[in-house]
């Protein structure tokens, strides 16, 4: 298991997987969906959450607002000293 970074910057780019079911207003995606991490600038209300395609639409979500506690972390982007996020 890969230790989650403390710090909500450190989480952009990162492969998650979901730990329980959650909704948005237009879909709920059932625990276990896969899909990365975003993190805006200076954004203090949490992490934006953008679920892989559906292998039968293509269709995407992206849930705002959640916390580290809501995923459990699959791959961690690495990033060089002075790159840009």
């Amino acid at each position: 298991m890969i230790k989650p970074p403390k710090r909500l910057c450190d989480w952009n780019g990162a492969t998650v997987k979901l730990i329980h079911e959650t909704r948005n207003s237009l879909a709920t995606l059932p625990a276990g969906t896969t899909g990365k991490i975003r993190v805006g600038y200076k954004s203090r209300n949490g992490l934006t959450f953008i679920s892989n395609p559906c292998e039968c639409c293509g269709v995407q979500l992206h849930i705002t607002r959640m916390r580290p506690e809501d995923f459990e972390l699959l791959e961690l982007v690495q990033r060089n000293a002075g790159e840009e996020q």
